[in-house]
C-alpha cells in the first residue's frame, strides 16, 4: 500500500517547492526576456514609448532599436529633443533610455514605472553649447525623485510633490563634486552647492507651465526670487525674472567655489549689492527676446585702500609670454591724465567701445541681450563688455576664453565700480589699453601712430585710435601699410558720424575729418651697417 503524500512530513515538501518556485521564476524570467527582445516585443515597446512622449513631449524622437537587459529593464534606444524650428541642433540627447517597471504591479497586471535612467545626457544651452555629459535616475513616486549624477561625482537632486491636479511644489539641488570642461574654467570648478524650490503649476491642455514663488540659492543667505514660465502656444515662448535686495557681498564671495571667487588683487569689499533681471521672449527667434536688468552699488564700499585709486604698477602681458611692467601714474612720461585727454578722443573711445558708460554700473544689459540674441542664432559668441570689464580683464585676469574668467571678470568690474569714480576708470583705460603690437596706453598710441601727444589730435585721428581696441595686433597693418583699407575707411567715417550727432564735433568738425588725410608718422630709416 503505498504511502499518502498528505502524511508526508512538511519539511520534505519544502525543497520541492521551493524547486518549482524557481524553476517557475527562471521560466517566467526567460519568457519576459524572449518575449521582450523578439520583434513583437520591441515593435510594441517602441509603439508605447513613442506614443507616450508624442503626448507629453511632441519635439523628443526615439531612436534605436528597444529591447529587455538581464536586469529585466527595458531599454527604449537614444532620444533628442529639439527646440521646433527646423534645422536646428538638439537642446538634449540621450544615449540610451532605460525603463525598470513595478514587477509586482506588472504582474498584477499594471503598468507602472518604477526607475526611468537616462544614459549619457547631452544637453545643450544657448551660447555656451553643449554641456559635459550625465546620468540621470528618476523615480516617477508619488513624490516624483530625479537624481543625476555629473561626471565629477557631483548629484542633481529633484523632488516633485503634487498639491493638486495641476500644481505641486518642487525642490532642485545641485551639490558636490566639481566640472572640469576647458569652456568652464582653466582648471576644475567646485564643490558646487545651489538649489532652486518654488510652486510650478501647469495647464496640459494649454501645453504652458509656470514656476512662482521660486528661490534659488547658492549659500546660507546668498539668493534670489525666482519666476519662470513657459507657454507653447500660439508660439512658444519662455520667461525669466530674478531678483536679489541686499545680498551680503562678503556671504556671496564666502558662498562660490575657489576658481570663481573675485582675484585677490582687486579691491575688497563690503555692504551689500541689490538687482533684477527679467527676460522674455520666443526661444526660436533669439532676435525678438526683452531683456529689462539693473544692478543697484550703492550699499557696497570699499574693505580697505584701494591699490589703483592712485598710481600703481601693472604687468602688461606681451608676446611670447613676456610682460612689461608699466608705471600707470604721472612719474611714466606717456602717462596721460584724464584732463589733458581731449574730448574727440574720449567721445571716440567711448562711443566705440561703450556708449552707456556714464550711465550704467559696470555692465551695459542692452549689449549683453543682443550678444545672447547673436550667439543662439548663430552659434558663435561676441563681445559685450564694457570698458569697467576690460579694465577689470586688463588689470587683473588673463585673456582666456571661459565663463569661469567671464564670472572673475564680473565681480572684479563690480570691485573698482564701488570703488572708484567713473573719471578714474576711464583714465586707467585709456593708459592701460592695448593699441599695437607693445603699445599700451593712449601717450605711447598717439606717439607711435602720429609722432603727437594725444591733446593734439585730430577727430579723424582719435577716431581711428578707437576703431582698432578691438583688436590692435592685427589692425596694426593699417600703419604698416601706411593706409587704410576701404572697409576701415567706411568704419572711421560711421564713427565720426556718431561723434557728430553726440555732439562731440561741430558739423564743420565732421566735414573737415571726411576730407583729412589719415597720415602716419614713419620711423626714422635705420643707417646702414657698415660693411
Amino acid at each position: 500500500m503505498g504511502a499518502n503524500p498528505r502524511s508526508e512530513p512538511a519539511f520534505r515538501r519544502v525543497p520541492r517547492l521551493a524547486a518549482a518556485l524557481v524553476a517557475a521564476a527562471v521560466g517566467g524570467y526567460g519568457a519576459l526576456l524572449l518575449a521582450g527582445n523578439s520583434p513583437w516585443g520591441r515593435g510594441l515597446i517602441h509603439d508605447r514609448a513613442a506614443a507616450a512622449l508624442a503626448r507629453r513631449l511632441p519635439s523628443a524622437r526615439l531612436a534605436g532599436e528597444p529591447g529587455v537587459d538581464w536586469r529585466l529593464r527595458i531599454g527604449l534606444g537614444s532620444l533628442e529633443i529639439r527646440a521646433g524650428q527646423p534645422g536646428a541642433e538638439p537642446l538634449l540627447r540621450v544615449d540610451r533610455v532605460a525603463v525598470t517597471p513595478r514587477w509586482v504591479a506588472l504582474l498584477a497586471g499594471r503598468a507602472e514605472v518604477e526607475t526611468v535612467r537616462l544614459r549619457g545626457v547631452r544637453a545643450r544651452l544657448p551660447g555656451v553649447g553643449e554641456l559635459p555629459p550625465f546620468d540621470v535616475r528618476v523615480r516617477p513616486g508619488p513624490p516624483v525623485r530625479l537624481a543625476a549624477d555629473l561626471v565629477a561625482g557631483g548629484e542633481l537632486a529633484l523632488e516633485v510633490v503634487r498639491r493638486g491636479p495641476d500644481v505641486a511644489d518642487l525642490s532642485l539641488s545641485l551639490t558636490g563634486g566639481s566640472v572640469d570642461d576647458p569652456r568652464l574654467a582653466a582648471v576644475p570648478v567646485g564643490p558646487i552647492a545651489v538649489t532652486l524650490s518654488g510652486r510650478l503649476r501647469w495647464d496640459a491642455a494649454a501645453r504652458s507651465a509656470e514656476l512662482a514663488r521660486g528661490r534659488l540659492a547658492i549659500g546660507p543667505g546668498v539668493g534670489a526670487d525666482v519666476d519662470a514660465s513657459w507657454v507653447s502656444r500660439p508660439e512658444p515662448r519662455a520667461s525669466l525674472s530674478l531678483r536679489a535686495e541686499k545680498v551680503s557681498w562678503e556671504a556671496l564671495v564666502a558662498a562660490l567655489p575657489e576658481a570663481l571667487r573675485p582675484v585677490p588683487e582687486a579691491p575688497r569689499l563690503r555692504g551689500a549689492l541689490s538687482f533684477h533681471l527679467r527676460l522674455d521672449g520666443p526661444p526660436a527667434r533669439p532676435a525678438a527676446w526683452q531683456l529689462d536688468a539693473g544692478l543697484d552699488l550703492s550699499a557696497l564700499k570699499p574693505a580697505g585702500p584701494v591699490a589703483v585709486a592712485g598710481p600703481f604698477t601693472w604687468r602688461a602681458p606681451e608676446s611670447a609670454g613676456t610682460e612689461r611692467t608699466i608705471l600707470v601714474g604721472p612719474a611714466n612720461p606717456s602717462f596721460v591724465p584724464l584732463d589733458e585727454v581731449p574730448r574727440v578722443l574720449v567721445g571716440a573711445v567711448t562711443l566705440s567701445e561703450d556708449a552707456g558708460f556714464f550711465g550704467h554700473h559696470g555692465f551695459d544689459f542692452s549689449e549683453i541681450r543682443d550678444a545672447l540674441a547673436e550667439a543662439a542664432g548663430s552659434g558663435r559668441a561676441r563681445g559685450a563688455s564694457t570698458i569697467s570689464q576690460q579694465v577689470a580683464k586688463n588689470l587683473y585676469l588673463s585673456g582666456e576664453r571661459t565663463l569661469a574668467r567671464k564670472v572673475r571678470e564680473a565681480l572684479a568690474t563690480v570691485a573698482l565700480e564701488a570703488s572708484l569714480p567713473k573719471r578714474r576708470l576711464l583714465e586707467i583705460y585709456l593708459n592701460v589699453a592695448e593699441w599695437g603690437p607693445g603699445l599700451f596706453g593712449v601717450g605711447e598710441a598717439s606717439r607711435h601712430y602720429f609722432d603727437k601727444a594725444p591733446r593734439d589730435l585730430t577727430p579723424r585721428e582719435a577716431a581711428f585710435l578707437a576703431t582698432i581696441i578691438p583688436s590692435p595686433v592685427r589692425y596694426h597693418v593699417f600703419y604698416e601699410r601706411g593706409a587704410l583699407s576701404e572697409t576701415w575707411e567706411q568704419r572711421v567715417r560711421v564713427l565720426l558720424a556718431k561723434m557728430l550727432s553726440a555732439e562731440v564735433i561741430t558739423p564743420a568738425e565732421y566735414l573737415a575729418a571726411l576730407e583729412e588725410p589719415m597720415t602716419f608718422a614713419r620711423p626714422e630709416p635705420r643707417a646702414a651697417a657698415a660693411p
